[in-house]
């Protein structure tokens, strides 16, 4: 959608992986990785698991938890991670 934020994501922080289906940045407001679906609304459910098995391939035990409640954007899939320090 035009008007919406993570439509048009652009690289304003650091972005950790980025393929068809998600980005992995760094959120502008909370400052933890957030992965952004690139499709606007509801998500597929080949899209979740992709999803999820890029972030036990990236992060594997160190992905403590996730938010995927939207709290600023919420017309637009996208989780939130928090993640235990190396």
């Amino acid at each position: 959608m035009k008007d919406c934020e993570l439509c048009g994501l652009q690289r304003l922080t650091a972005w950790h992986y980025a393929d068809d289906i998600i980005v992995i940045c760094d959120c502008l407001t909370c400052e933890v990785p957030m992965l952004v679906f690139r499709r606007h609304g509801d998500i597929p459910l080949a899209e979740e698991h992709h999803a999820r098995q890029k972030l036990i391939e990236l992060y594997g035990k160190r992905l403590v938890k996730m938010r995927t409640q939207a709290r600023k954007v919420k017309d637009h899939r996208h989780w939130h991670l928090l993640l235990e320090d190396e």
